[in-house]
């Protein structure tokens, strides 16, 4: 019997994950006005949720919209962090805060490029991509650091709240674990590639 769901109806998670990329490209096109990326930030934060939902409950998950989620979700996390660590700072008050931040947020861009490549390598050499579980709990703290980060920035900016002073320990704290998942996750990787 002929598949009776559309195309439409097949590819709505992948539409959803586009909608995710596009959303990417307007902070980083955006990326001067704090409350607009806050909102993309959202935005983008609930292609990530919905699209799984979707793609699961429906039974349409695809190789396709696994790798289109991989891009989404490396692009959102590495062009935010870079984009918070460049344009959206903390007050000069926290220096030395400020510096192991830096330091952390580069450890965490350098770990997604490279789990990036991984997934390159493992597209070329037709092995299995999707994330450990590992990763998907990196990705989760790392949606926390960005949206605490930047809400503690919107807040700071736009309703007068300091909330920077608890946020940094948080967001430090927060950096660090992901880190340690981002390695986790590295290693994980590896074993499927060299076995």
């Amino acid at each position: 019997m002929k598949d009776k769901r559309g195309w439409l109806f097949k590819n709505l998670a992948n539409m959803i994950t586009v909608a995710g990329l596009l959303g990417v490209v307007c902070i980083i096109l955006f990326r001067e006005k704090l409350w607009l990326v806050w909102l993309l930030s959202l935005v983008v934060g609930m292609t990530d949720f919905f699209d799984g939902i979707i793609a699961r409950r429906f039974n349409i998950k695809s190789y396709f919209g696994s790798a289109l989620d991989r891009l989404r979700d490396k692009g959102y996390i590495c062009s935010l962090l870079f984009i918070l660590a460049s344009w959206h700072w903390f007050s000069q008050d926290f220096f030395a805060l400020r510096v192991l931040a830096l330091f952390l947020v580069a450890g965490v861009i350098f770990i997604e490029i490279s789990l990036f490549g991984f997934w390159i390598f493992g597209i070329l050499k037709k092995l299995e991509i999707a994330s450990n579980p590992y990763g998907r709990r990196k990705m989760f703290l790392q949606f926390i650091v960005v949206t605490v980060w930047l809400s503690s920035l919107t807040a700071e900016e736009y309703l007068g709240i300091s909330l920077m002073g608890f946020s940094i320990y948080l967001l430090l704290l927060l950096l660090i674990a992901a880190i340690y998942l981002g390695f986790k996750s590295l290693g994980g990787h590896l074993e499927r590639c060299w076995v």
